[in-house]
């Protein structure tokens, strides 16, 4: 398990990997399949609802936000306050 999750990893920090399977809807899916079970969603409305369903059923989870590629700080601006309103979303 652990060697799709560091392939996973490496692609997703891979900007030209990440350029070719954004680019296509076919590998972008089987990837997303895989990837599903390391990340709570694509956007914060998915993530809270598959994290308030884990809960629910007993499971533990953590949230976590995936920023390896920003480079800047006016870049990280907005994905900040979006992590910041994860955080009082879920407490």
């Amino acid at each position: 398990m652990n060697l799709g999750a560091d392939a996973l990893r490496k692609a997703a920090l891979n900007l030209e990997a990440r350029e070719l399977v954004l680019s296509n809807p076919a590998l972008y899916q089987t990837l997303l399949k895989a990837a599903d079970r390391y990340i709570g969603g694509e956007n914060l409305g998915e993530t809270v609802q598959k994290v308030s369903s884990q809960a629910a059923l007993g499971y533990k989870t953590s949230l976590g936000f995936m920023g390896e590629s920003i480079k800047t700080d006016r870049i990280a601006e907005y994905p900040l306050n979006l992590f910041r309103a994860v955080a009082d979303i879920v407490g």
